[in-house]
């Protein structure tokens, strides 16, 4: 497998572990192809518009937008992409919607097949096995979703936008109470890449 989980794809570290994805996943392939998986419709496309823009200075050829509005025959198609972006936003309303179109199953397959996938906020969330870290960031449950397993690709819970002081970490022990797997807390600018079985770290991340 190839994961980026970053609290905000633009800062140093964050865009740094999106190119140690793209450089070994995608390192035959001079030019490729995104797909970009909105957590909520995006109608003004303002938050997709400065990632396409991202993603071409990389080498990007396409980058397609995908939200829950988008027709199966759509996304389907747009799964053929040489990566999938995870967006930020509404972990559980992001969450809620890969279920109703019952598209976990798939991505979980694509990415453990070696397709890289980058998850910023919302997103990298969605790649560990669950959510439950999702209100320490902020997120509430309004969708009223029940279930909150996830893809299940880290084998660790994720917080981004952490500050990683002490009222933090003990948030993280009430909030996180059967202690099931490790929480890491990432601020704006660090990220993770799980590269096969192997965690690199790009600046510091706080284990829990």
């Amino acid at each position: 497998m190839y994961l980026a989980l970053t609290s905000d794809h633009s800062t140093p570290h964050g865009k740094a572990a999106i190119q140690s994805v793209i450089s070994d996943a995608l390192s035959d392939q001079t030019v490729f192809s995104v797909t970009y998986f909105a957590s909520q419709p995006d109608p003004g496309l303002f938050f997709f518009n400065s990632v396409e823009l991202f993603y071409r200075a990389l080498g990007a050829v396409h980058v397609h937008y995908v939200d829950s509005n988008t027709s199966q025959i759509d996304i389907e198609q747009a799964l053929n992409a040489s990566l999938i972006h995870l967006s930020g936003g509404d972990t559980f309303a992001f969450l809620s919607w890969l279920q109703e179109r019952s598209l976990l199953d798939t991505l979980n397959r694509l990415a453990r097949d070696g397709k890289p996938f980058v998850g910023v906020s919302a997103g990298a969330m969605l790649m560990t096995p669950s959510i439950e870290s999702a209100p320490l960031c902020g997120d509430k449950n309004e969708v009223g979703i029940q279930n909150l397993f996830a893809l299940d690709l880290a084998p660790f819970l994720f917080v981004p936008h952490a500050e990683k002081n002490q009222q933090e970490i003990e948030r993280v022990f009430q909030l996180l109470s059967q202690k099931r797997h490790q929480v890491v807390l990432c601020t704006d600018d660090d990220a993770l890449v799980i590269k096969n079985d192997e965690v690199i770290e790009f600046g510091t991340p706080l284990w829990v």
